[in-house]
């Protein structure tokens, strides 16, 4: 049923002794004391039931109700006069379940009763979700789940009840119900006394409102409704989520798949939370989990890490992977709806029904912060991808500054670029173009051959300012002009955003001189050229081809750094920089640094020659890196070449 609407004073039940007035209607010209055997009748004032059968059909889309045993049908529900007269009309059909010792079985109730409905609306159902007691026609279907629900609130209303009237009228319903679910509570009295339950009777312990353990995704959950279909039983339940711009509740489904026979409460996917071990304890870690999801709201730079964590299911989302080594990413539900090909944007249920969703400043209450997600959803640096983060792998970024200082590059260099960087990042300097929106951005040109330091420039400058590295290849923004002129202004628009460091890496095909004979090559350096005229952030692009960049790209460059091959000296600072941060032991003096720095490598392949000798290391069990290590490994390098 849907959720129970707010009642006003208009559309509340009225009161008993109102409904006592009314209760009898008089005819015209009746006088008054003077008996009368046929009075009309208010509805739902005859205290007693009407029963109802299930006749013969007459169409395949609704059951044909009848006033007689269906062997003798004669007529239809619809054509009984005075049936609204009764308190109750009590619907039976035939029994079609294999085995039944009743032919007939109670299939639901009509509620006419104005007593009936005061005593429901405000004792029994007052917060039940989905029952509306007020309704003109309020009708109950087997198996009758919200009596079973509320049996003790509906007892203590039936026994505690006074007036000699409504009595009357509520043993009808007590008795229709009672008789009917009579042996259902035997039995799950008994099962819930050894921790079992049946499929069938699953409905029994799944009350609308009740919080909801899923043990598996070690989360909670807020159950609507539940439904039996033939795939199984199934929940529809809320949980707290965050679309970018505001919380409320998201809405998602899961199925109990059907089981022989009984089944341990703490064995299902998902259980109500007051059978759990300990509720308290689940409730707090979930409370302490929402208040970090509530922290990572909005747009953060972050670390994902393994933490010592398997894989984690997630309802709807399926099964992430830990992932195999820390990773920066960046939480944006905002951009991670706008482009993820297969998400979409939810509309949040509000968390109150005064208010509208709720805006990122509000104050979650307990009962909401143990129902948010365990996911955030951004993007991975490292994979290049949009994806949903576990909340536990996610920690604070452990900036390493000392990666710009070992920079090997002229101090000034160094300065005058951190300084330029700092400025444009800070908003010192507000230069604009001629025309408005033009020429804010700041490109530095790194070229040189491969393995002296450009990329590593780049990500020095990002780590110094504590500001997110988006690195981009060429390749990833493809070769079809259109397809280019998507991504690169997308890329370009994200990186401003996050106000992040853009690195264009091997960026050759798009800064290379135009020419006549390649027109596809021309169009692809013109969308380049345009898409950065109005690029107001931060951009190194790198190529190994200087002399080849297109004239109208200089005029565009701020900073322009010339890397040359690397010389000894370079390469001494560059070995010694790298073993300085080796995780074993190094046994290396500086005279042996020098000496290595000798052969003539250039800063990639040093790295490769330490991580190469590290893994040698390990295989031989040694605790220390030593220049044995290094000298088999080069000599290995210098066989291959």
């Amino acid at each position: 049923m849907a959720d129970a609407a707010p009642v006003t004073d208009d559309e509340a039940p009225p009161s008993l002794s109102k409904v006592l007035d009314i209760m009898r209607i008089k005819r015209p010209g009746e006088e008054e004391g003077e008996p009368d055997t046929d009075v009309a009748i208010a509805r739902g004032m005859r205290a007693e039931p009407l029963n109802l059968y299930e006749g013969h059909p007459k169409c395949s889309c609704c059951i044909n109700w009848v006033e007689e045993y269906p062997d003798e049908v004669k007529v239809a529900f619809e054509a009984v006069k005075g049936s609204e007269q009764y308190a109750l009309l009590l619907r039976s059909r035939k029994s079609h379940k294999k085995g039944a010792m009743r032919p007939l079985e109670l299939d639901s109730i009509v509620v006419h009763s104005p007593l009936i409905k005061t005593v429901l609306h405000e004792k029994v159902f007052q917060n039940y979700p989905g029952i509306t007691a007020t309704l003109e026609k309020l009708e109950f279907s087997a198996p009758f789940a919200p009596f079973l629900h509320q049996w003790s609130e509906f007892q203590t209303a039936y026994e505690e009840e006074e007036n000699d009237e409504v009595k009357a009228h509520l043993t009808l319903l007590h008795n229709a119900v009672s008789k009917d679910m009579r042996d259902v509570q035997e039995n799950v009295r008994d099962m819930l006394s050894k921790g079992v339950i049946t499929h069938d009777l699953l409905w029994t312990i799944f009350r609308p409102g009740d919080m909801i353990y899923a043990p598996k995704h070690e989360s909670l959950y807020l159950l609507k409704s539940s439904t039996m279909a033939s795939s199984g039983f199934v929940l529809d339940i809320e949980f707290v989520s965050w679309n970018g711009d505001e919380f409320g509740y998201d809405q998602a489904a899961s199925t109990v798949a059907p089981v022989e026979g009984t089944v341990e409460i703490r064995d299902l996917p998902m259980y109500p939370l007051r059978y759990a071990a300990d509720p308290e304890a689940i409730k707090l870690a979930c409370k302490l989990r929402g208040q970090r999801f509530v922290e990572l709201r909005g747009i953060q730079n972050k670390v994902l890490k393994r933490s010592g964590l398997g894989e984690i299911d997630l309802l709807g989302t399926g099964v992430i992977q830990p992932p195999k080594s820390q990773e920066r990413i960046m939480i944006d539900a905002n951009m991670y709806y706008q482009y993820q090909p297969f998400a979409y944007k939810p509309t949040l249920r509000p968390l109150s029904r005064e208010s509208e969703p709720t805006r990122s400043a509000v104050e979650l209450s307990d009962d909401e912060l143990v129902l948010c997600s365990r996911v955030v959803r951004g993007f991975s640096f490292r994979s290049k991808k949009w994806d949903v983060f576990a909340i536990d792998w996610i920690e604070d970024i452990i900036w390493k500054d000392s990666v710009f200082e070992n920079l090997v590059l002229p101090n000034d260099h160094k300065d005058l670029m951190l300084g330029f960087v700092e400025c444009h990042r800070g908003a010192d300097v507000d230069f604009d173009d001629f025309v408005e929106g033009k020429g804010r951005s700041l490109i530095f040109l790194l070229s040189g051959p491969p393995g002296v330091g450009k990329t590593l420039t780049a990500e020095g400058v990002a780590e110094r300012l504590h500001a997110p590295l988006y690195s981009v290849s060429s390749g990833e923004l493809g070769v079809e002009v259109d397809e280019v002129e998507e991504k690169l202004k997308a890329i370009l628009d994200i990186s401003k955003r996050w106000n992040a460091v853009l690195l264009l890496d091997e960026a050759d095909i798009f800064l290379e001189q135009r020419n006549i004979s390649d027109l596809q090559r021309n169009r692809l350096v013109s969308v380049f050229l345009r898409q950065l005229e109005y690029y107001e952030g931060c951009l190194f692009l790198t190529t190994n081809r200087y002399q080849e960049i297109d004239r109208a790209f200089q005029s565009r460059i701020d900073m322009h750094l010339k890397y040359p091959e690397l010389d000894v000296s370079s390469r001494f600072e560059i070995w010694r920089n790298f073993l300085a941060i080796s995780t074993r032991d190094v046994e290396i003096s500086e005279e042996n640094m020098r000496t290595l720095a000798e052969t003539a490598l250039n800063g990639r392949q040093i790295k490769s020659v330490i991580k190469q000798a590290q893994l040698l290391a390990a295989r031989s069990k040694s605790t220390s890196l030593c220049m044995e290590h290094m000298q088999r490994i080069l000599r290995i390098m210098k066989s291959a070449e």
